[in-house]
């Protein structure tokens, strides 16, 4: 399983049981590192897409402003099957900012997702279906 673990102002961290999904990354001209931008963080399975973009990530708990740099790497991630992480309520994670696409139909398809704490991965219900 390959997840989306946190999305920051300029940064995605990836978790990727699967390091064949990498290969794929070139096919959209994605460029990913090993160490995060910020920090010391190193593992196998850990790796990183910086992105420039001049649009804050969020303005405060499940309040996402216009992103489209974010947007198309989501939704490309999305399409390669990774998983968005739920963290729990308290913090804003990766799920919350792809249900925030979905209800502004930027993306019309289900995506995949799972909570903390939970082992189970599930789909996204289309709001507009």
């Amino acid at each position: 399983m390959n997840i989306v673990k946190w999305i920051s102002e300029n940064e995605i961290t990836l978790l990727v049981e699967e390091q064949s999904v990498l290969e794929e990354f070139g096919d959209y001209s994605i460029k990913y590192y090993k160490h995060p931008k910020v920090g010391s963080r190193v593992s196998d399975k850990y790796f990183y897409i910086r992105y420039k973009s001049n649009v804050k990530y969020s303005s405060g708990p499940y309040e996402f402003p216009d992103n489209p740099v974010l947007e198309s790497l989501c939704t490309i991630l999305s399409k390669l099957d990774f998983v968005f992480w739920g963290t729990f309520k308290t913090e804003i994670a990766p799920l919350h900012f792809m249900e925030s696409m979905q209800r502004k139909n930027k993306i019309d398809k289900s995506f995949l997702y799972i909570e903390a704490g939970e082992d189970v991965v599930k789909s996204s219900k289309l709001e507009n279906a």
